[in-house]
């Protein structure tokens, strides 16, 4: 019945298509065809597409992405033993020092990769290890091997600032970097047995308890009251806490209430400037996934139907939906720069799946 589903609806049809059309021979996606500084393979992107893929039923893709994981990370397995041998020095990583969170197609690094714009991000390696975990139930020595070479560098890097999934702060520790390492750390457990991981994964969200919570709800980073959108992957598909935790159920009330345009759409936290600070698909099917996992059959409906208005008529989805900005003369510097804002996205798209799949699950449709 679900492959029905995924085979009827026009927008699933089409996004499994753009996803599986940009996918290279080496199993990973490109984060946006037609978006020139997107033509990376980032970590995070290619999580989310690989789990979407698998929830469609295209398991041979989700494969040939965790088989590029597991050979560009062990390829480059001195990056990352080099790393945590500095950590164990009691020093931090500089970006320079670090394994990046996004790589060339076939797995080789940039020319220069922390010279284009910031490529120190570590909860890439967390978002795959916990798609990892959920998306395949036996591994070989050597994907283990990569497993262990990530997760063992995450155990010394999680307390090191870095840059957010957005590519911002890269001077500060995010609460949606450690939720997807405590997720990623936590399946490294699942798939190892070995305990260390699930003891870092206990220890990081004790911190997070600690210095990441306000008011009842997750913040952005300390020194800051703010959410961030992206703290709503906390539990999907991170699975770092459950669902119905009532500090993420807080966290979801002040996203839709400070962040959710009426009608559709959410932004990434109050303040954003990146082609103006609009609605970013993506973040509208994350937050109504979460939503629906508790229930919410509004919510995910409301996404369902947002969505597909806003793709084209060629079905593509956007990065952002530009009507509702919070700068909207921040527009033009950034089409000056890089031109329009990304389309399609394969992450919006992925994001689609995994929302349409919640429904599924739910027997709403």
């Amino acid at each position: 019945m679900s492959s029905q589903i995924f085979q009827s609806d026009p927008l699933a049809v089409h996004s499994l298509k753009v996803i599986i059309e940009n996918q290279n021979v080496s199993g990973a996606y490109v984060a946006s065809p037609n978006f020139q500084q997107y033509r990376y393979a980032w970590l995070r992107d290619g999580a989310f597409c690989a789990l979407a893929t698998h929830v469609a039923g295209d398991s041979q893709s989700t494969l040939k992405f965790h088989a590029w994981v597991v050979d560009t990370v062990l390829k480059h397995k001195k990056l990352f033993t080099d790393a945590s041998a500095i950590l164990e020095t009691g020093h931090q990583l500089s970006p320079e020092q670090s394994p990046p969170t996004r790589f060339h197609e076939n797995g080789n690094l940039e020319e220069d990769h922390h010279s284009v714009w910031p490529n120190f991000q570590l909860d890439g390696y967390g978002t795959w290890i916990a798609v990892f975990n959920q998306t395949q139930s036996q591994y070989t020595d050597r994907e283990l091997e990569a497993v262990r070479t990530v997760a063992d560098f995450l155990i010394l890097s999680w307390k090191n600032p870095c840059y957010d999934c957005w590519e911002e702060g890269g001077d500060k520790i995010h609460g949606s970097t450690l939720l997807a390492l405590a997720g990623g750390l936590q399946s490294a457990f699942d798939i190892t047995k070995e305990v260390s991981y699930r003891d870092s994964a206990e220890k990081i969200r004790e911190y997070i308890e600690s210095n990441f919570v306000m008011d009842g709800h997750f913040i952005k980073h300390p020194g800051s009251t703010r959410v961030d959108s992206s703290l709503a992957w906390a539990a999907l598909p991170h699975h770092a806490y459950e669902s119905d935790n009532p500090i993420l159920i807080e966290t979801l009330k002040i996203i839709k209430a400070d962040l959710q345009t009426q009608g559709g759409g959410v932004k990434r936290y109050l303040g954003d400037t990146y082609y103006g600070g609009g609605d970013w698909v993506l973040l509208e099917a994350l937050l109504a996934w979460n939503q629906a996992a508790n229930g919410d059959l509004e919510a995910f409906e409301n996404a369902i139907a947002w969505m597909r208005r806003v793709a084209d008529t060629n079905l593509d989805l956007p990065e952002q939906v530009l009507n509702n900005v919070q700068t909207p003369e921040m527009i033009k510097p950034w089409e000056d720069r890089w031109g329009t804002n990304a389309k399609p996205l394969l992450w919006s798209h992925a994001m689609y799946l995994l929302l349409l799949n919640e429904g599924i699950r739910n027997q709403w449709i």
